[in-house]
Protein backbone atom coordinates (compact mmCIF):
# COMPACT_ATOMS: atom_id res chain seq x y z
CA UNK A 1 0.00 0.00 0.00
CA UNK A 2 1.26 3.45 -0.88
CA UNK A 3 -0.11 6.20 1.32
CA UNK A 4 0.34 9.76 0.02
CA UNK A 5 1.83 11.14 3.23
CA UNK A 6 2.81 14.82 3.04
CA UNK A 7 5.04 14.49 6.12
CA UNK A 8 3.31 17.24 8.08
CA UNK A 9 3.80 15.36 11.36
CA UNK A 10 0.24 16.12 12.47
CA UNK A 11 -0.59 12.52 13.41
CA UNK A 12 2.59 12.35 15.51
CA UNK A 13 1.85 15.65 17.22
CA UNK A 14 -1.47 14.43 18.61
CA UNK A 15 -0.61 11.12 20.25
CA UNK A 16 -1.62 12.07 23.78
CA UNK A 17 -1.14 9.43 26.43
CA UNK A 18 -0.50 5.96 25.06
CA UNK A 19 -0.60 2.50 26.54
CA UNK A 20 2.29 1.55 24.26
CA UNK A 21 5.75 1.94 25.82
CA UNK A 22 7.20 2.70 22.38
CA UNK A 23 4.74 5.55 21.79
CA UNK A 24 4.78 8.23 24.46
CA UNK A 25 4.40 11.99 24.25
CA UNK A 26 7.15 14.43 25.08
CA UNK A 27 6.38 15.38 28.71
CA UNK A 28 3.83 18.17 28.87
CA UNK A 29 2.82 17.83 25.20
CA UNK A 30 0.85 15.57 22.86
CA UNK A 31 3.88 15.15 20.56
CA UNK A 32 5.29 11.64 20.13
CA UNK A 33 8.76 11.46 21.59
CA UNK A 34 9.89 9.55 18.50
CA UNK A 35 9.09 12.46 16.16
CA UNK A 36 12.04 14.51 14.98
CA UNK A 37 10.32 17.89 15.24
CA UNK A 38 12.80 19.57 12.89
CA UNK A 39 12.10 17.19 9.99
CA UNK A 40 8.65 15.77 10.95
CA UNK A 41 10.09 12.29 10.40
CA UNK A 42 9.82 9.32 12.73
CA UNK A 43 13.10 8.33 14.37
CA UNK A 44 11.94 4.69 14.65
CA UNK A 45 10.17 4.50 11.29
CA UNK A 46 11.40 1.03 10.35
CA UNK A 47 10.36 -0.44 13.72
CA UNK A 48 7.36 1.77 14.54
CA UNK A 49 4.35 0.12 16.21
CA UNK A 50 1.46 -1.19 14.11
CA UNK A 51 -0.77 1.70 15.25
CA UNK A 52 1.58 4.01 13.35
CA UNK A 53 1.38 1.96 10.17
CA UNK A 54 -1.65 2.61 8.00
CA UNK A 55 -1.21 -0.65 6.08
CA UNK A 56 -1.05 -2.75 9.25
CA UNK A 57 -4.26 -1.22 10.61
CA UNK A 58 -6.39 -1.72 7.48
CA UNK A 59 -9.45 -3.87 8.20
CA UNK A 60 -9.43 -7.12 6.20
CA UNK A 61 -12.89 -6.46 4.77
CA UNK A 62 -12.01 -2.98 3.43
CA UNK A 63 -10.50 -2.13 0.08
CA UNK A 64 -7.27 -0.15 -0.05
CA UNK A 65 -8.72 2.89 -1.82
CA UNK A 66 -11.40 3.36 0.85
CA UNK A 67 -8.87 2.90 3.66
CA UNK A 68 -6.53 5.49 2.15
CA UNK A 69 -9.44 7.93 1.74
CA UNK A 70 -10.51 7.48 5.37
CA UNK A 71 -6.96 8.10 6.55
CA UNK A 72 -6.55 11.17 4.32
CA UNK A 73 -9.68 12.64 5.91
CA UNK A 74 -8.16 12.00 9.35
CA UNK A 75 -4.91 13.62 8.24
CA UNK A 76 -6.80 16.69 7.07
CA UNK A 77 -8.61 16.95 10.42
CA UNK A 78 -5.30 16.67 12.30
CA UNK A 79 -3.63 19.28 10.08
CA UNK A 80 -6.54 21.68 10.56
CA UNK A 81 -6.56 21.07 14.31
CA UNK A 82 -2.89 22.04 14.42
CA UNK A 83 -3.55 24.98 12.08
CA UNK A 84 -1.02 23.83 9.51
CA UNK A 85 -2.82 25.48 6.60
CA UNK A 86 -0.12 24.80 4.02
CA UNK A 87 -0.09 21.06 4.72
CA UNK A 88 -3.89 20.96 4.95
CA UNK A 89 -4.08 22.49 1.48
CA UNK A 90 -1.54 19.94 0.21
CA UNK A 91 -3.72 17.15 1.62
CA UNK A 92 -6.80 18.58 -0.10
CA UNK A 93 -4.86 18.52 -3.38
CA UNK A 94 -3.90 14.88 -2.81
CA UNK A 95 -7.51 14.01 -2.00
CA UNK A 96 -8.75 15.67 -5.18
CA UNK A 97 -6.28 13.87 -7.44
Amino acid sequence: MTFPCVKCGACCRLVGESMLPALQPVPGTTICDKLDQATNLCTIYETRPAICRIDAMMPAAMDEQTWVAINLISCLKFARQLDTKEKAQELVSVMNS
